[in-house]
């Protein structure tokens, strides 16, 4: 029987290593992973949910508040040997806070007038036709190419069913 998952991408995949992803991966590119944990013959990955949290109003045409991005965010699923196996981005990197809603379509931006703001993403996997499938070999990686270590705070956890 297949049981639910919620879990954050960390710089490991298997949740020993730190969830958040507001680094500088400038110069390093930085990955986060989901990998299938020990004793688990796959993932059926449904939803990714991306929380970006930073000081003041956020920018349409930056990342979080005014953040500019040369290279991007990067999503794949990717096989043991880091060999992209599906670019979940077709070659276009996430640059800006509104290249979420190219991609996924479904992104909330709030701002209580006091405080930080935050976006959050919704992208639902199954609205295409089908879950995602993460093998035992496999895992999604999300990598940051750029500095983003002026965010309060940016996760991404992907939701869905372990196949044991």
């Amino acid at each position: 029987m297949a049981k639910p998952f919620f879990r954050f991408a960390d710089t490991v995949g298997d949740e020993t290593g730190s969830a958040d992803a507001a680094v500088n991966g400038a110069v390093t590119p930085q990955n986060f992973y989901l990998k299938c944990l020990s004793g688990q013959k796959g993932l059926t990955v449904h939803r990714l949910l991306a929380y970006i949290r930073d000081t003041g109003s956020f920018d349409a045409g930056a990342y979080g508040n005014g953040i500019t991005m040369a290279n991007g965010i990067e999503i794949a699923l990717v096989g043991s040997d880091g060999a992209i196996k599906i670019d979940l981005l077709d070659g276009i990197p996430i640059k800006s806070s509104g290249d979420w809603a190219r991609q996924c379509f479904d992104i909330d931006h709030q701002s209580f007038g006091q405080g930080d703001d935050f976006m959050t993403v919704r992208w639902t996997f199954t609205k295409t036709g089908m879950p995602l499938s993460v093998g035992p070999l496999e895992s999604i990686r999300v990598t940051i190419n750029d500095d983003l270590t002026d965010l309060v705070e940016h996760k991404f956890q992907f939701q869905g069913l372990v196949n044991e």
